[in-house]
């Protein structure tokens, strides 16, 4: 009887764990979680989707997590990431913002009390948005920097093309040309 009580203690005291990631291969989708003294087996962690919508965001090495273990054996466990600690504190005090701060310094951030959306890459950075069906950006738009078109800009209810559009009263010298046609 006194085996019984004790296992029924152990898998009961297993079925919720705090852990540290050990060890993560990522081609796996797997890692083992530093339990105490003990290292589980290479577990699954937790994500948002994995259906036919899928998420992926790794944890990572040192980044404290909670195992799920049925039954309270840990091997079977599962690991659900991730858990504030000292060494890696919660990285802004709102209810608010939606953050998300990566390693290498960039931000993307949306403050709904606020209506702000913003994104902020570390120097050096690139930004790839791919829309074969076109993009539409409703609102003013400013622009610090060089604007680079392949094939042309085209503007207004006019459709005034930046490459092919023609000026009325053209004046040799120093005038001006008058106003774009269409």
């Amino acid at each position: 009887m006194d085996f019984d009580v004790t296992e029924l203690d152990r898998r009961l005291s297993n079925l919720i764990r705090l852990g540290r990631i050990e060890q993560a291969d990522y081609a796996a989708g797997k890692v083992r979680v530093k339990v105490g003294e003990n290292v589980t087996t290479w577990l699954p962690w937790l994500t948002q989707r994995a259906g036919g919508d899928v998420t992926w965001h790794a944890p990572e090495v040192g980044e404290q997590v909670l195992i799920l273990a049925p039954s309270g054996e840990l091997n079977q466990g599962v690991a659900l990431a991730a858990v504030f600690q000292s060494a890696y504190p919660q990285p802004v005090g709102s209810k608010d913002k939606h953050h998300v701060k990566y390693q290498d310094g960039a931000v993307v951030e949306y403050d709904r009390a606020a209506h702000h959306l913003k994104a902020v890459l570390p120097a050096g950075a690139t930004v790839e948005l791919v829309a074969d069906g076109g993009i539409s950006i409703t609102g003013d738009i400013t622009l610090t920097g060089t604007l680079t078109a392949s094939v042309d800009v085209v503007a207004g209810p006019s459709n005034i093309s930046l490459i092919n559009h023609k000026t009325s009263l053209v004046q040799p010298g120093s005038g001006t040309s008058g106003v774009p046609v269409p």
